[in-house]
């Protein structure tokens, strides 16, 4: 009926169509005056898998699609994106890829982008992101407006805003950095408790986290991205490195809009846990190490930590133990609430 009603428009030369099927015999029924078709699955995940934009080609015989805008809800739609790009031709000038969930793998074939020579928009969330594309986009000339998840940034994406090789068209860049994970707080009271008891409980928020800190980048249950698998010492680098992106950017007459004032509250809330966390290892009776580089790193991040300050009304006792409550000033929990440190000492026999 779609189909029909179009071939009554003869001017008609582009429709666009959000996750149409059609029911009807293609041969009996086609719209051969359109030349053009832009393409959006379903918003939502309450749907089916979409139906391939392929399919609906035979509807259409003297069409090519033009703007292809595809959220993958289901490993089968996620699986099937290479298949599709391949069947498009290279006249293809705006695509938009997301995914909603972490698929274990990546695609099963990559995804040949620089093979639309001629996208003005392109799109990508970090599930869709190739490696290297620093690299892969410097040949797609015509862009305009880019948008891109990313997890891990490299220098050379200067070679996409300046010199020889810049995308001259770039007007809107627009950078996701994720993800952004924040874990479970140490509960320091819940860490004592265990450390009198002799015990761990795995999962709770005591012990196990602070016996599982190894350094600022490995806490479990927590995520930042373009610091992972890095040192702490890189951190600043990282965080350097993406500034400088928005810096160039501008600087190219480039409108660019990122998440980094995001990051940066999310860096700035790790490393407060880091050192709380360093401030229960250190009190406990461990090594120093965690609390010496939370130190360090805040210095270098120039995050002003939280004032300790000694509560004399807040003393507790234990069998071997006696501490003072130390309230960490000005430090917000979730966006709410108090961080609490130990002021703790064997006691005297």
């Amino acid at each position: 009926m779609v189909v029909t009603t179009m071939r009554n428009f003869s001017s008609l030369r582009m429709v666009k169509l959000s996750e149409t099927s059609f029911n009807v015999d293609a041969s009996i029924s086609v719209a051969p005056q359109v030349t053009q078709i832009a393409y959006m699955s379903y918003r939502t995940q309450r749907g089916p898998p979409f139906t391939s934009p392929i399919s609906i080609l035979s509807f259409f015989p003297s069409a090519t699609i033009v703007s292809l805008d595809l959220i993958c809800f289901h490993e089968s739609e996620y699986e099937s994106i290479p298949s599709i790009l391949a069947q498009l031709t290279p006249s293809l000038r705006i695509l938009r890829l997301q995914s909603v969930f972490e698929p274990g793998l990546s695609p099963t074939k990559p995804l040949d982008i620089p093979r639309f020579s001629s996208l003005q928009e392109l799109h990508l969330d970090r599930t869709f992101l190739p490696d290297h594309f620093e690299t892969t986009f410097l040949g797609l000339h015509d862009l305009v407006d880019l948008s891109l998840g990313i997890e891990t940034l490299w220098p050379d994406f200067f070679k996409l805003l300046q010199g020889p090789t810049r995308l001259r068209h770039l007007r809107n860049l627009r950078i996701e950095f994720g993800p952004i994970e924040v874990g479970e707080d140490v509960d320091l009271d819940y860490a004592l408790t265990e450390s009198e008891d002799d015990t761990c409980d795995e999962e709770g928020n005591g012990l196990q986290l602070l016996e599982g800190t190894e350094s600022f980048t490995q806490m479990s249950g927590w995520a930042l991205p373009l610091i992972d698998f890095v040192s702490d010492d890189e951190v600043v680098e990282a965080l350097d490195l993406a500034e400088k992106v928005e810096r160039i950017a501008r600087g190219a007459d480039v409108h660019v809009s990122t998440n980094l004032n995001l990051l940066r509250q999310a860096i700035h809330r790790q490393v407060v846990e880091y050192y709380n966390r360093g401030i229960g290892c250190l009190y406990l009776h461990w090594p120093s190490t965690l609390y010496d580089s939370a130190l360090d790193l805040a210095k270098s991040l120039d995050i002003k930590l939280p004032v300790l300050e000694i509560d004399l009304k807040e003393r507790v006792e234990t069998k071997n133990l006696e501490w003072f409550k130390i309230r960490m000033k000005d430090v917000e929990v979730d966006g709410n609430g108090e961080c609490y440190a130990l002021n703790l000492r064997v006691k005297k026999k």
